[in-house]
This record gives structure tokens, sequence and C-alpha cells, in this order.
């Protein structure tokens, strides 16, 4: 038995009580399981909470501001972003503005989230508008007013309210993505005027929107109970949360004992989810016989549900592997709609099953016909952070939408490593010492896909080029010293980032 199951097992008890020791030792315990599970429960609500917070504290709040991204990078620490569409975030308060009018442009696949983030619509093909646009009405909880005609009604379960954008480019209109995007117009429904949209470019400026490991996490939560309708589904776990303290309307004002006991569950809880998320089970592979997998792809495994309920439960640990690695959910990126949404799957491993690390140069074959009315796209992201690889160079990601060099049958191959390949233009650059993540998305993704008529290969080191002993050998040869500087400088960099986010959402910067 573990020594600490043991020491619970075997706490004091005299005449059938337990002794005050043993009374305490319990007590403690059973507060810091609780605070663990709330942490990974609550995973959802506070990664898009962070995210709303860094967002209007760098650049300002209101349903008019539209911050968009050409191509997302690394400065923005956002869990497993897409740097090939161009991105737009826009936070609405209906508790504040009441019904609010969202008139989406034609061509964008987007959605709209809870604060839980759970689905209240896709936006575009997949969505009521059929790619055409249109105005939608997000309605708050409880709202009994007469609605308008004329509108794509959505009915939300929380008043804070995700609307996420993406527009698509191409290499020879880099700007397309986002001149659909700036056609968008969002405003309260009853409002006398409507408000001039404030476009914000977010490029190059640092994010800090990763979710807190410390017990500022609890804190943002505690704002959430607080701020939210409470939802007698979740009942039990706001039961956990007011045995620590976590009350609506009651200020939570956790004492030193409790913010080191929260401080450590915290942690506790994000390590937990790396390990669910990071060890995947084989049965929710895409192709069997691969490495790669995905608990959103419809399959005898998988719930197809985005808010992840089975017919008797909900999946809690399919729901903790979604939101550790990502963010925003939609009934398009779960179910089978052919030529509409988008489709994802993951890797960990190598095709030797060992982890994917920056000192090794990798192969990935992509056969031709890939199945997708719109593009295909492979990123890589760090896997401390779950963010895009920041090399201080390109983009960690190759897209049929770009610069693609295919082969004479149709089919690419992809490269990764922390040095180019002689002659190779297909390569993303990785930092040696740090561990990856791949993300192969498929936007549109045919029929072909789901019946799984077409397999990816396996990500496949290459046996002679591999970092030893804190240097690059090719068959012998080690690379020069000014490569291993560049190499530990992009390590200090990714520290310094990471550092300044864990700051922020402690709150002391």
């Amino acid at each position: 038995m573990h020594k600490r199951w043991a020491d619970l097992v075997n706490a004091p008890f005299e005449g059938g009580y337990p002794t005050p020791e043993a009374t305490e030792l319990l007590r403690e315990e059973a507060l810091f399981q609780r605070a663990v599970q709330l942490y990974d429960w609550a995973l959802p609500a506070v990664a898009l909470e962070s995210m709303r917070v860094a967002c209007e504290t760098a650049f300002g709040g209101g349903s008019n501001t539209i911050v968009r991204w050409r191509r997302i990078g690394p400065e923005t620490l956002a869990v497993t972003s897409n740097p090939d569409v161009s991105y737009a975030f826009v936070w609405l308060d209906l508790k504040t503005d009441g019904p609010t009018v969202v008139d989406a442009a034609p061509q964008l696949q987007g959605l709209i989230d809870d604060a839980w983030q759970r689905p209240i619509t896709d936006i575009g093909a997949a969505g009521p508008d059929h790619g055409q646009g249109g105005k939608f009405l997000i309605v708050p909880p409880g709202y009994t007013e007469p609605l308008p005609e004329g509108y794509f009604v959505c009915h939300s379960k929380t008043y804070r309210v995700f609307v996420f954008l993406r527009g698509f480019f191409t290499a020879d209109s880099p700007d397309a993505g986002l001149a659909q995007i700036d056609q968008t117009q969002i405003y309260p429904l009853h409002s006398s005027e409507q408000a001039t949209m404030n476009l914000v470019n977010g490029a190059g400026t640092p994010l800090p929107a990763l979710p807190a490991t410390d017990a500022s996490y609890f804190d943002r939560l505690a704002d959430i109970i607080d701020y939210e309708p409470a939802e007698r589904e979740a009942f039990t776990m706001r039961g956990f949360a007011a045995s620590l303290g976590i009350i609506q309307g009651i200020p939570f004002t956790p004492d030193a004992n409790r913010r080191e006991l929260l401080d450590t569950a915290a942690r506790v809880g994000d390590k937990i989810g790396a390990a669910v998320s990071f060890g995947p089970s084989d049965d929710i592979r895409v192709w069997p016989e691969r490495r790669w997998t995905s608990n959103m792809v419809p399959g005898p495994h998988v719930t197809s549900d985005p808010e992840f309920n089975a017919a008797t439960y909900q999946d809690f640990d399919g729901m903790l592997t979604f939101f550790y690695s990502a963010f925003s959910t939609s009934n398009a990126m779960f179910l089978a709609m052919p030529g509409k949404g988008s489709q994802y799957a993951g890797c960990f491993f190598d095709a030797n099953g060992d982890r994917l690390l920056g000192q090794t140069t990798y192969t990935l074959h992509i056969p031709a016909d890939v199945p997708v009315a719109n593009y295909w796209s492979l990123v890589l992201y760090d896997a401390e952070t779950r963010c895009l690889i920041d090399t201080g160079a390109a983009l960690p990601s190759i897209a049929s939408n770009s610069a693609l060099k295919l082969n004479s049958d149709g089919s690419a191959d992809l490269h990764f490593g922390p040095t180019p390949p002689e002659g190779e233009p297909n390569w993303i650059q990785t930092v040696a010492g740090r561990g990856y993540l791949a993300a192969l998305r498929l936007y549109g993704p045919t029929q072909e896909f789901f019946d799984r008529h077409w397999t990816p290969g396996d990500i496949t080191p290459s046996p002679d080029r591999v970092e030893r002993d804190g240097a690059l050998c090719f068959e012998g040869m080690r690379v020069s010293r000014a490569w291993l500087l560049r190499s530990r400088f992009v390590r200090a960099k990714q520290r310094e980032r990471q550092r300044l986010c864990r700051l922020e959402g402690a709150g002391r910067w």
C-alpha cells in the first residue's frame, strides 16, 4: 500500500472515535482531495475566464471590442492556438448588456460558448446561417421578455459569453481572413444606437492567458461562482467549493494555511491534467494502426458530445483531456458533418512509442488527397504550456493553405527538429530539451475522413540525427557552438515568458 494511503488508513481511533490528530489529518486530506478535483472540474470555466481577463487587461473590454490576429503567435499564451487561420475573440456580458446581437459576416467559421465553454451555437457552414452570415441574438439566462423576429435566437446558461471567430486566408490573399472578421458587428439589442466596433490587433502583444497553477486559480473560480447562475447539476461540486469557502454571495478570504493547501492542490490538479491528457487510451486512436488520438473524432469510445456527456454520465477524463490542451467547443468539432466544421487529432508519441522531444529529428508522411474541403495543417506545441513552440523564428506550423511543397504524387513529407534537413523545405524547428505535442487539423473534413479511408503516417525519428550530451550529432559530427548558444537563449526566453504568465495568474504582475 502507498505510504500516504497507509497513513490515512492507520489514522488512530480510540473507542471508535478518531483522535484529535486523526481528525485533523483526515479533514485536511478531505479538503485537499476536494480542492484537487475542483481544480480539474472547473478547468473549462477558469481557463476561459483567464483568457477573458488577459484580453481585457491588455486590450480593453466591451462587446464592441474585437481582438484579432492575422496569424496568432507564441507571444499569445492560449493553449493550442491555430496560426493557420485568422482569429478573433469577443467577450459578451449579458448581465450588463442584456440580449446581444452578433451580426456575423459570411464565410466565417466560428462559435459562441458560454462561460463553462459549453456550445451555444456554431457560426458558418455548420451553423444555422449555413455560411451566409446573419444576426445571432444571444439571450441571457432567465430572460422572459418578448424577442423580435429575424434573428437566430440562442439562449445562454451564463451571463459571460465567448465569441470565437475564424477567417480563412491563402498564401495569395494573406489578409482575407481579417477582412471577413472585420465585417462583423456586435451590439446590445436594446441599444439606442449601434456601437462603433473597436478592432484591435493582438499580434505582438504578450498575452499571459493560461490558467494559474497556484491558489489564485481558486480566487478566479470564486469570481465565476459569484457572478454566474447556480445550476442544480453542479451542486455537488459547488458543495466541494463551499467546503473550501467558495460560496456565492460571500467573499472568499482563505487564511494562510488554506492558501497553502490550495497552492498545493492547484499544482497537483495541473499535473493530473497533464497525466490524463498526455496518456490517452489506445481506445481513442483515430486510426488504430497509428499513434494519433482524439476524444473528439466520432468513434465507438468517444462520446461525440461537446459537453462530454455519455448516456448516463459525463466523461470526466475526456473533458479534462480536452480542456487541458484546448479551448472552445462546438457541435461542428465533435459531430460528423462532412464538408463542414473541423476535426482534430493529437500525437504525443513517435512511431516507436517514445515521447516527442525537441532534440530529435522526425519525419511525418502525409499521403495525397487529404480528405478536406478547406485545408489541413500540422502544428507543434510545447508540452509544458500547450502553446505554440517559441523558437524566435518561424511559426511552428505547416499547412496546405500556405507554402507547402508536395511530392510528385501529391503527398507531402514534413520534418521536425532543431536544425533543417538539407533540401527539405517542409520543416518546423523544435527546441532541444523541450517536449512537444503535434496537432493535425482538418477544416471541412469530407466523408472519406470519417470512413477512415485516408490514413496519415506516424511521426518517425531519424536515427542518425539526435542531440547527445548537449550537442546535435550528424553521424558523429557536432554542430557549431553558435547553434548551441541560440538553443539555450530560446529556452531561457521560454522560461521567462512562463514565469511572467504564472505571476499574472497569481495577481503579482
